[in-house]
Parts: C-alpha cells; structure tokens; sequence
C-alpha cells in the first residue's frame, strides 16, 4: 500500500485528511510540525506528501526545501491558507508539485492527487520496480536490497541513483548527470556528494565493497552498473 505523509498542525483538518487518504487506499502517516515530518519522510520515505506551510517551529517552507534535497521522486502537494499567487509561486518555486488553498473541495484533491501520483508513474516507467543483480535483489518501490537474507534500507537519495544507473545499465553514468538527476541543475553540492553515496551503495551491494563487481568506477568519468546478470522481476 502507498504511503501518504501528512503535515498538518489544526488536528480537525488532520484527522479529516487522515480518514480521506485511507478512503483513497492509502496509508496515512501524520505529522503536527515541521521537525516531526521531517523524521517521519526519513523513516517511512512516503509516496506522496500532503504538506501545510503554516506550521509551529520548522516551517512547511523549511520542510519542502528539505524533502527536495532527498529526493525529486516523491510528489509534495501544499496545502494552505496562503492563497495569494505570489504565494503558489514561491510554493512551485520551492519544488512542489501541486497547491491547494484551504478551504478545499476533497473531489478536486482526490484528482489533483491522482494526477501527479500519474506523472510519477510515468517518469518512472523507464525503470523495472524490482531487479535482480547478480545474487542481489533491488526493489525500488520497497527501497530495499536484499543480498544472501541481508536486506538492507535504501536512503531515497540511493534509491534515486540507483534507479538511474538501472535505466542506464552497463553505461558510464557522470557525476555531473547524477547530480543533474537527483539533486536538480540549480540545487547539486559537490561531485563529492555523489562519491560519497556511492560508497556507501556498495557497503548494500558489494559482496566486497573494496573490490566492487556490481557498481563500478570508470576513471575519470563516473560510475556505472555492470551489465550482465541483471533483469526485471515480476
């Protein structure tokens, strides 16, 4: 079942949005400020994110920037008091997917919600759910990989590259593409960032992480998935 992350600090609207999402078929999840959704994307690493940018403490502004710096998979749709376009802008501008003004109409959210929930699953139609790489198992969808009964928990920034060094398979990946892809063309830190993410991939995938056979360097030039052994699982 999908996951929902819920942020909203008035407790009617969140038990109101709580009961909505489960009439959706999803699983709800909720947050009442911006410190708790953000340990609550981290842990569960949701689907969707339904996100108010009014909150105590750590602002739902603070919250998206945030959720942007892990991942551009998962769709934010605000949901304010804040109305003016100025404010839609800022909150597009932010890396949202959506905005929705309170008081809403639940039938234009319940579409609103199926139409980025489509876009992602267009975007990502490139790439298999679950592959098999050599004696590792990879399920993106579970961001898990599973070697000899060891599963281990993908971050969504290493589920993110590796669904992109997936769709490349055998390929030389850069750093600056990676970057460009996860972290977005105005927002990347340095190529380091990446080097580091990679190492730790290997310590989930690597049989010997010091002697990588799966996820490789090519010098000078990046990494890439080696491309044998590897296909699509049901």
């Amino acid at each position: 079942m999908r996951k929902v992350l819920i942020v909203e600090d008035d407790p009617a609207v969140a038990l109101g949005l709580n009961d909505f999402v489960r009439t959706l078929d999803y699983e709800p999840f909720v947050a009442r400020d911006g410190e708790q959704a953000i340990k609550l994307f981290d842990s569960i690493m949701p689907d969707l994110v339904l996100l108010d940018l009014v909150l105590p403490g750590v602002g739902g502004e603070h919250v998206c920037r945030y959720i942007r710096r892990q991942t551009h998979a998962t769709p934010v749709i605000m949901i304010t008091a804040k109305g003016q376009i100025r404010d839609r802008i800022d909150g597009l501008d932010l890396g949202a997917d959506d905005y929705v003004t309170k008081p809403f109409d639940l039938a234009e959210l319940a579409a609103r919600i199926r139409a980025v929930m489509r876009r992602v699953e267009s975007n990502g139609s490139a790439v298999s759910l679950a592959y098999q790489l050599g004696d590792v198992r990879i399920d993106l969808e579970a961001y898990t990989v599973e070697r000899r009964g060891q599963r281990h928990r993908l971050s969504a920034r290493e589920r993110d590259i590796l669904a992109l060094l997936l769709t490349r398979q055998g390929q030389v990946v850069t750093r600056n593409d990676i970057l460009n892809a996860v972290w977005g063309l105005d927002k990347y830190p340095s190529t380091r960032t990446v080097d580091n993410y990679i190492v730790s991939l290997r310590k989930k995938l690597e049989a010997d992480p010091s002697e990588p056979t799966l996820l490789l360097s090519v010098r000078s030039a990046g990494y890439k998935l080696a491309a044998t052994g590897s296909r699509p699982q049901p």
